[in-house]
């Protein structure tokens, strides 16, 4: 039996799709260890325009936490951070090129904690929870749980 094929007329394509979740904590192990995200949050501490940065790491609770006193991101500018994940936004010769930073202590803690509190606004604050699990397990669109206090 011989069966022949015509190819259709026109452009064609296949079309790509990937779990986003995975593929978030895949790109997170670009920073496989604590100490490459210590550095990156201090980095990202620097690029808003920090004086002073504090790390405290307690092997005890085992936690950690990088605070400074840099602007602060509003919700806008976070969720445009969010959106543009492999794709810096910073111009040439300031630190950091990859856009993955925020999403670096992914896969190293079961949850990491954003909090920021944009200037001039101190007496309120925006917090960001990523829970690896949770977002792992999202397939499509990623949500991160936000709390304004």
């Amino acid at each position: 039996m011989v069966v022949a094929m015509t190819a259709p007329e026109g452009p064609q394509h296949s079309e790509l799709d990937f779990h986003r979740g995975m593929a978030l904590l895949r790109i997170a192990e670009t920073y496989p260890t604590l100490l490459g995200v210590i550095l990156e949050l201090v980095q990202n501490g620097l690029d808003v325009g920090s004086k002073r940065i504090w790390i405290d790491l307690d092997y005890l609770e085992r936690t950690l936490s990088v605070r400074d006193d840099g602007s602060g991101v509003n919700q806008i500018e976070f969720e445009n951070a969010l959106r543009s994940v492999c794709l810096s936004s910073k111009e040439r010769g300031q630190l950091g090129r990859y856009g993955i930073g925020l999403i670096s202590p992914l896969g190293k803690c079961e949850a990491f904690t954003f909090t920021s509190c944009p200037r001039p606004h101190e007496d309120r604050f925006m917090q960001w929870t990523f829970n690896a699990k949770a977002i792992g397990e999202q397939a499509k669109a990623i949500r991160v749980p936000l709390i304004a206090r």
